[in-house]
């Protein structure tokens, strides 16, 4: 009895599952290993009424990492296949096609790094990949015309880079072996791989507790760590190197600003003179907790905190030459996008509201607030990976952008919304990283390794404490909008620049960004600037514990996966402006992807993909699609609606459809309001929430029925006095075992429970629906002591 009623507690999820499957026909995939058919089946359902695609290619991989058009004529494709075997990931070759016809120009092998991830930094003058793990920093340079690898360099970790605006020089610093403080900074020209020149740079500067940052302005390389050092990026030689307190606190940022380098952590900012070093002004707020300092402009802006969640915000301004500030105005709830500034307003969200303030001054232009939808799904509710609002000012319009709730746009310098478009389904997290994250870290080591899920673990404690730590996702949007405002801004002071050397700066902008992106991807991820592979160690615990569970399933496949999956989620925010389109991806009974077109607000939910369970468990989403520069042509990977171009292939022991490669015609497809996915899919949310809120209420009727049982068979003998003494009868028949509380009792092996129930009348001769007596059970499960006591109360 005790074993029948904790096998339907533990597993009733799994059997809810299973019928699902078994249902849907799921379950006979599995028995026949045959998903051709099936997927065959499903993907001529939901090809009605969706647009041809332009062309697409049969492939040998089942994602991309990334997708990169050079001109409008040619596009750059990376590689990523599951393993036939665990599914664990593995990089593959990058493939050139030809965006008009499909046809593959040429393709070339890189190495597979492992717990890591390659970033495409550029496609001109080489195309230049950069792979990085906890291990080491890669990077591979190809002839973008054959494909040809030109050069190699492999650097320790974690090390930083930065490239030049010329785009001729990357600079790049990292520890002279793994694990040693003593750090080379070296220059290494772009065309030919050659080190310019090296310096080597003594331990004492830099700390394992603190990040490193490596900057680059003009001809000067800026290097920061315990102290700031300003050298010669044309010979390596030191200018002037400088100590400042406010560097050596873990939670510190370090920004180059049109008014100086901005260092500032949790208690206090500090501006100093890039010439010389010096320090212009040192600044603490009275009370509260700094979470930014930013600098637009030569505008100095600072968002301060109270230390409990309940606090509220402060926006202040600061006087750039002396640190004094200027205004202040209180924000009620969380600042959770960066801060922007267009026309003198600056303009920023809460959780719940979009706000625009005079830079001079401070006055409340506007303050508008967000949807319901927005608001439910703000990122001062995500656990660990708070992701902040993406805001874009483009000619008069602000748009916001939520992750897990969609795009919404505002008139300025008014504040009227003009319009708003949600995710294709709102109620899905699948592309969230804050939910894979707990998938990683609570989820898989507990179902796998059969570790307790911790209440925080990692980064988590530090965003779950109920304090208003600083986000460092915040951080770190807020210098990608600083640092892309300030290079923009000095290409349109050089007059002078011919257009193919405003071209080749935009180009260096973009290259650094990615850099940042990428550097700031992994580090983030541990709360700390730690390297990406300790994120893997920090998942599954133990390395016995990862041999032990490999032997018995593939969890190295599924964490190699989802931490790749989480990886690219991460930088979804910072691709979903795409030309004049806002774009996110979704996932229902086929994956898709939204377009929603800027100018008019209008959207189209494109399915692109069935979606079929092996592929879900075995398979690898890093949900990639790029848009031509001419906004004509939408690629990305995955296996097509049209069945008719199908070729079989066998994987994991299954059949199934073969991956292709995928190009559409953006000219076919229909913009509107609302789409008909998007109507079916709201709702079949709304009925999924109205069963849900049925099953719920059901479950609640359930556990109050059966409160008297359990209490009986956990011995709570102070909870079952006070509910017998309120009026219940002991002899309460279970909904299900026709039974009353004594044999949950007896099964439970509750001695003090049974004489208890017995003293108030509990019937000893008591059966299961089995005709299985209360004697029965006592001797079944040997509880010697019980059986005396039914014995000597008369039961038979």
């Amino acid at each position: 009895m005790k074993n029948r009623l904790s096998f339907f507690r533990l597993f009733t999820p799994f059997i809810i599952l299973f019928t699902i499957l078994m249902v849907s026909g799921i379950v006979n995939v599995f028995a026949s290993k045959n998903a051709y058919n099936p997927t065959i089946i499903l993907a001529d359902k939901l090809n009605e009424g969706q647009p041809k695609t332009k062309w697409e290619i049969i492939v040998k991989y089942e994602a991309a990492d990334f997708i990169s058009f050079i001109g409008n004529d040619r596009v750059l494709v990376g590689s990523v296949q599951s393993g036939s075997k665990l599914g664990v990931p593995r990089y593959g070759k990058i493939i050139l096609y030809h965006t008009q016809t499909g046809k593959q120009i040429w393709s070339a092998r890189r190495p597979n790094i492992r717990q890591g991830e390659y970033t495409l930094l550029t496609t001109q003058p080489v195309i230049l990949l950069m792979g990085k793990n906890s291990k080491a920093s890669t990077f591979q340079a190809y002839d973008p015309e054959k494909g040809k690898k030109k050069w190699s360099l492999k650097v320790s970790s974690p090390g930083k880079f930065v490239l030049s605006n010329s785009l001729n020089r990357m600079y790049s610093l990292a520890p002279v072996k793994a694990g040693k403080k003593e750090k080379v900074l070296q220059s290494v020209d772009l065309t030919t791989g050659k080190v310019l020149w090296k310096q080597t740079l003594s331990a004492s500067l830099f700390s394992a507790t603190l990040s490193d940052v490596l900057f680059m302005r003009e001809d000067n390389l800026f290097v920061g760590s315990t102290q700031i050092l300003r050298i010669d990026c044309n010979t390596g030689n030191i200018k002037w190197q400088k100590s400042v307190s406010a560097l050596n606190v873990e939670d510190r940022q370090i920004n180059y600003t049109s008014s100086g380098i901005m260092i500032y952590n949790s208690r206090e900012s500090v501006l100093l003179n890039s010439k010389d070093g010096k320090i212009l002004w040192s600044t603490s707020p009275r009370n509260g907790i700094i979470q930014f300092v930013t600098v637009i402009d030569a505008h100095v802006f600072r968002v301060v905190s109270g230390k409990k969640l309940s606090s509220g915000y402060f926006v202040q301004a600061l006087h750039s030459k002396s640190g004094k500030m200027l205004w202040s105005v209180p924000v009620k709830k969380a600042i959770v996008s960066p801060l922007i500034m267009e026309n003198n307003c600056l303009i920023f969200t809460t959780d719940s509201e979009l706000i625009a303030l005079r830079a001079t001054g401070g006055k409340k232009l506007f303050c508008k607030p967000l949807s319901e939808q927005f608001i439910s799904k703000s990122p001062s509710q995500l656990k660990v990976v708070k992701q902040p609002d993406t805001i874009q000012y483009r000619s008069g319009t602000v748009y916001v952008a939520r992750e897990m709730a969609g795009i919404a746009a505002f008139a300025m310098p008014s504040g009227k919304k003009l319009w708003e478009q949600s995710i294709f389904n709102p109620g899905d997290s699948t592309y969230s990283a804050d939910r894979l994250y707990g998938v990683m870290t609570r989820d898989l080591p507990h179902d796998f390794l059969g570790k307790n899920k911790p209440v925080s673990s990692g980064t988590a404690s530090v965003y779950s404490s109920g304090t208003n730590a600083p986000n460092p996702f915040m951080r770190s949007a807020q210098q990608r909008y600083e640092s892309v405002k300030q290079r923009n801004s000095s290409i349109l002071r050089k007059s002078k620049l011919t257009k193919s050397e405003r071209q080749a700066t935009h180009r260096s902008n973009a290259m650094n960004a990615r850099l940042m992106a990428a550097n700031q991807r992994i580090d983030m991820a541990m709360g700390q600037m730690q390297a990406a592979g300790d994120l893997f160690s920090a998942v599954v615990g133990l390395q016995d514990a990862i041999k032990k569970a490999m032997e018995i399933v593939a969890v190295q496949g599924v964490i190699s996966r989802k931490y790749l999956e989480m990886q690219n989620y991460m930088t979804l925010a910072h691709f979903s402006f795409q030309g004049k389109y806002f774009i996110w991806p979704f996932k229902d009974e086929g994956r898709g992807v939204t377009m929603v077109d800027l100018g008019s607000g209008k959207r189209f939910d494109l399915r692109f993909s069935p979606v079929i369970l092996p592929i879900q468990i075995f398979g690898i989403d890093l949900a990639k699609f790029t848009l031509s520069p001419d906004g004509r042509s939408l690629v990305m990977v995955g296996i097509g609606m049209d069945s008719s171009k199908y070729k079989k292939q066998t994987k994991w022991k299954i059949s199934l459809p073969k991956p292709s490669a995928l190009a559409y015609d953006i000219s076919t497809f229909d913009f509107q309001k609302k789409s008909m996915l998007q109507v079916k899919a709201e709702q079949k949310a709304l009925d999924q929430k109205k069963q849900a809120e049925l099953i719920a209420k059901q479950m609640a009727e359930y556990m109050e029925k059966t409160k008297i049982f359990t209490v009986a068979q956990i011995g709570d003998i102070d909870k079952m006095k006070e509910m017998l003494d309120s009026g219940m009868d002991v002899n309460t028949r279970h909904p299900n075992d026709a039974c009353g509380p004594l044999i949950f009792a007896i099964t439970g092996g509750q001695i003090k429970m049974v004489q208890f129930l017995i003293e108030r009348g509990a019937y000893v001769n008591d059966k299961t629906k089995e005709g299985k007596s209360a004697l029965f059970w006592a001797k079944l499960f040997g509880h010697k002591e019980i059986e005396k006591l039914l014995l000597a109360a008369g039961a038979k």
